[in-house]
C-alpha cells in the first residue's frame, strides 16, 4: 500500500567535502560543494535541477531558492543573508547582493520564502520582511515584529508561520504574512508531556499539515514517566484570527521509539523506526471521534525505481532518514532524495463498507469505488450496508458541488488550506454501473432494484432531482425480476416521477402487463401531451377514444382528423369506417382538405350500395305515417313487423308494432335496415331527426362525438 520511490532521485551524500539542504519551498535538495566555490546544485523530484556557482567567503548555514527559480538565498553570517540572481546564461559569476539584520543583536535562526520577491527573517529577537528586487540587486525592508522564539516551522501553502515560544517552547504563536503584514492569530499551548527527561517541544517532534480542508498542528506527546511517546495530538487552527487552536483529535500510538510523521491524501502516516512499521490513521472515518486507533499497521514497500538508484534494496526505516511532509524521504548518507506514494486500492480491508468508505476518502479513486461497489451488489451485500455507502456517496457528491468562499476583501489576511477534492459520483455513473451489473450473468434483478430505490430514496430526502433514465432502468429491471405489482404502485404513488419518455415504455410494456398501458396514458395526460395521446390511442387502434379526446380537449384538426380516417382504415370494418367519416366530415366540412382526403371520401361512397341506400329511403318515408305513432309513446319505440299473408290474400301486409322503451333508451323509434346499419327515428314537433347509428359503434352516441343531426321534414 505504501510504496516508497516511485519518484526518487539520486544527489552528493553529505561528507567533509559537501553539505545538503532541504528547501521546503520549492521541494528541492540542495548540495553544496566546498562552500559553493566547486558548485551549488538544487535538485527535484521532477528531474529540475538549477546549478551555480559563487564564491567560498565561509561555511553555507542554509540555502534555499525562490518560488520563481530565478533568486538564491544563502546565508554564511548569522546575522546575514546573501541574494543570488541566477541569470539564464552564465551562471559561474553569478551577481550577490547581502541584507542584513535591523536589529543589531539579532541572529538569523531561519529563512522563508513567502512569495517570489519576499523573504522572511525569523532571528532571536523577532521577525522581519523584506521585499527581494532582483532586476536592481536590493532588497528592502517591509514589516519588522518583536516575539522571541526557540525555533519555527512554515507552512506554505497557507503563508503560516509557526514560531515556538515559552519557558518549554511549548506555546506556539502561529503568524500569517500576506500583503506585506503580519497578522498575529491566537496562540495555544501544546502538551508534549512535559518531564525531567522532556523538557522542551522540539521542532522535530511538530507538523503543520492541512487535513479534511483545516489546518491541523500534529505534536508529538511523550509520557512523563520514561519520555516514551504515547500519542499524537491534532490541534485545529481556526479560520478566525480570535480563536485559538483546539485539540480535536488524539491518535493513539502505543509505541515507543523514534518516529517520522507523513501526511499524504488526508491520511496521517506515522513510521515508527523499531517496529519498522507504518501506522495509518483516517479521521475522516469517524469525525465525531476525538480519539482514534491506527486504522491500518503496514509496512514500506521499495519501488524498482528506488532500487535501481541504490543499486540494491535499500534499507528501509534506517536512523539516517529525515521526513518531511507531505511526503519526502532523504537519507543524507546514502544520498537517496525520495516520494512517499500511498495506494488505496491495495489497502487490505476485510470490513467491505469500511473499505469503501476508506476509498471515498481518497482522491482520484472514482474507478475503483465504483468497482467495489459493482462487487458489493453482486454478492448481494445486505441492503441496509448497501444503503450506508449510497448516502456518504451522495453526501460527497453533494458537498463537492458547494462553491468554495473566498474572502470578499483580498487584501484581509485569513487562515486558507488546501482545496479538499471530494469523490464526485453523478447520476450518470450510477447509471452505468447498474447497467452493467444488469447484463452480468447470475444477477438477482429483485436485489438490483432495491439497490435502485434505496438509491432514489436518498436523492429524493436530500432535495435532488433525479435523472429520467435512473427510472427507466428502474422500470427495465423491474420488469426483468417480473415484479410487475411493485412497478405499478411504484407509478401510482408517483415515486416514479412523470416524463414522456417513461410514459412510452410504459405503454410499450403492455404486452407484459396490461395495467401499465393506462398508467403510461395517464401519465401523458398529466403531462399534457395532446398529440402523443392521440398517437398512441391510434397505433392501438382506439380510434373512438382518440376522437374522443380530441373533442374534448378542442384539437380536432385536419391533421388529426386525417390520422383517425388512416388509423380506421387500416383497424376498422364498414361500419366504424362510415361513422368515424361521416363525423370527421361534419365536423372539418369547412377546411380544406388534401388528396388524401379526396381518396378517403371515394372509399366512403362506396361502402354502402344503392340498393341498400334506396332501401334506407323507403324505410324513412315509411316512418313519417305519424298516426301511427301514438302521442303518449314518446318514450315508446316502434318496429315494423311483416305479416304472412292471409288465407286467400295476394301478398302479405306489413304493421307498426308500438313497444315499450327499453330501461335507459332515448325517446325514438329504430327501424331496422339491415344487420349493419340501423335509422332511428326521433319526434320533434314538426319534424323527424334522422341519426345515422351504427350498432357495433357505441362510444359515438355519446353526446360530446355525435355529429350534427340531418333533419328530414315531415310536413
Amino acid at each position: 500500500m505504501l510504496t516508497l520511490g516511485d519518484e526518487s532521485i539520486s544527489f552528493e551524500a553529505s561528507s567533509s567535502l559537501s553539505d545538503n539542504f532541504y528547501d521546503n519551498t520549492n521541494c528541492k535538495v540542495c548540495t553544496v560543494r566546498g562552500n559553493g566555490s566547486m558548485g551549488v546544485t538544487f535538485k527535484g523530484l521532477k528531474g529540475d535541477s538549477c546549478n551555480l556557482r559563487i564564491k567560498d567567503v565561509g561555511k553555507i548555514k542554509i540555502a534555499k531558492i525562490s518560488p520563481s527559480g530565478r533568486v538564491a538565498s544563502v546565508q554564511r553570517n548569522e546575522n546575514a543573508v546573501d541574494f543570488i540572481v541566477l541569470e539564464s546564461g552564465d551562471r559561474e559569476n553569478c551577481i550577490e547582493f547581502t541584507q542584513v539584520v535591523s536589529s543589531r543583536s539579532g541572529l538569523i535562526r531561519q529563512v522563508e520564502w513567502i512569495t517570489s520577491n519576499q523573504i522572511v527573517f525569523i532571528t532571536n529577537n523577532g521577525l522581519e520582511l523584506y521585499d527581494v528586487n532582483e532586476e536592481k540587486r536590493n532588497s528592502k525592508l517591509v514589516k519588522t515584529l518583536n516575539v522571541a522564539s526557540d525555533w519555527s516551522t512554515c507552512y506554505h501553502p497557507s503563508r503560516l508561520l509557526l514560531l515556538a515560544t515559552g519557558v518549554n517552547a511549548a506555546t506556539m504563536q502561529p503568524f500569517i504574512i500576506h500583503h506585506g503584514q503580519f497578522t498575529r492569530l491566537k496562540p495555544f499551548a501544546v502538551d508534549f508531556g512535559c518531564s525531567n527527561s522532556k523538557k522542551k517541544l522540539l521542532e522535530r517532534d511538530v507538523t503543520v499539515s492541512s487535513i479534511y480542508g483545516s489546518i491541523y498542528v500534529l505534536a508529538l506527546r511523550y509520557s512523563t514517566r520514561d519520555s516514551s511517546t504515547s500519542d499524537l495530538l491534532m490541534y485545529k487552527l481556526s479560520a478566525d484570527v480570535n480563536q485559538p487552536a483546539k485539540l480535536t483529535y488524539t491518535l493513539v500510538l502505543g509505541l515507543t521509539g523514534m518516529f517520522g510523521i507523513h501526511v499524504i491524501d488526508n491520511l496521517v502516516i506515522v513510521h515508527h523506526q523499531l517496529s519498522r512499521s507504518s501506522l495509518i490513521f483516517d479521521i475522516g472515518l469517524d469525525l465525531n471521534n476525538s480519539a482514534h486507533q491506527p486504522f491500518l499497521t503496514t509496512s514500506l514497500v521499495a519501488s524498482s525505481r528506488l532500487c535501481s538508484i541504490a543499486g540494491q534494496s535499500p534499507s528501509l526505516y534506517t536512523p539516517s532518514w529525515v521526513m518531511f511532509t507531505p511526503n519526502v524521504v532523504i537519507d543524507p548518507f546514502m544520498g537517496i532524495f525520495a516520494s512517499l506514494k500511498v495506494n488505496p486500492e491495495k489497502a487490505i480491508i476485510e470490513d467491505t463498507v469500511l473499505r469503501l468508505r476508506f476509498l471515498m476518502n481518497r482522491t482520484n479513486q472514482k474507478i475503483t469505488v465504483l468497482n467495489e461497489l459493482s462487487t458489493a451488489i453482486r454478492d448481494r451485500l445486505k441492503l441496509r450496508l448497501i444503503q450506508q455507502v449510497l448516502e456518504i456517496m451522495v453526501e460527497k457528491n453533494a458537498v463537492s458541488k458547494i462553491p468554495i468562499l473566498r474572502p470578499s476583501d483580498p487584501t484581509r489576511s485569513q487562515l486558507l488550506c488546501e482545496d479538499l477534492q471530494l469523490l464526485s459520483i453523478e447520476q450518470d455513473d450510477m447509471v452505468h454501473l447498474f447497467v452493467n451489473i444488469k447484463e452480468h450473468p447470475n444477477i438477482s434483478y429483485s436485489h438490483l432494484a432495491s439497490v435502485m430505490l434505496a438509491y432514489i430514496s436518498i436523492l429524493k430526502v436530500r432535495e435532488i432531482t433525479v435523472q429520467p433514465y435512473l427510472y427507466e432502468v428502474l422500470v427495465n429491471t423491474l420488469v426483468l425480476a417480473g415484479d410487475f405489482l411493485k412497478l405499478h404502485q411504484l407509478i401510482n404513488y408517483k415515486v416514479v416521477s412523470d416524463s414522456k419518455p417513461m410514459a412510452y415504455l410504459l405503454v410499450s410494456l403492455e404486452a407484459k402487463y396490461s395495467p401499465l398501458f393506462q398508467s403510461g396514458v395517464d401519465m401523458l395526460v398529466r403531462e399534457g401531451a395532446t398529440d402523443e395521446i392521440v398517437e398512441v390511442l391510434l397505433a392501438k387502434g382506439n380510434v373512438t377514444d382518440a376522437l374522443r379526446y380530441l373533442e374534448n380537449h378542442g384539437s380536432l384538426d385536419r391533421a388529426n382528423a386525417l390520422k383517425a380516417l388512416d388509423a380506421i382504415w387500416q383497424y376498422g370494418d364498414r361500419v366504424h369506417k362510415y361513422g368515424i367519416f361521416a363525423h370527421c366530415a361534419e365536423k372539418k366540412g369547412k377546411q380544406v382538405w388534401n388528396e388524401q382526403y379526396e381518396k378517403f371520401s371515394a372509399d366512403f361512397k362506396r361502402l354502402y350500395s344503392e340498393e341498400e341506400i334506396i332501401d334506407a329511403e323507403k324505410e324513412v318515408a315509411f316512418s313519417k305515417m305519424r298516426k301511427f305513432i301514438s302521442p303518449g309513446a314518446a318514450s315508446s319505440r316502434s318496429r315494423l313487423v311483416q305479416e304472412p299473408p292471409r288465407p286467400g290474400a295476394a301478398s302479405s301486409r306489413s304493421r307498426l308494432v308500438q313497444e315499450p322503451p327499453r330501461p335507459g333508451a332515448a325517446s325514438s323509434c329504430p327501424l331496422i335496415l339491415d344487420t349493419n346499419t340501423r335509422y332511428e327515428i326521433v319526434k320533434n314537433d314538426s319534424s323527424l331527426i334522422l341519426f345515422p347509428v351504427i350498432a357495433q359503434f357505441r362510444q359515438l352516441q355519446d353526446p360530446r362525438l355525435t355529429r350534427e343531426p340531418r333533419v328530414a321534414n315531415v310536413e
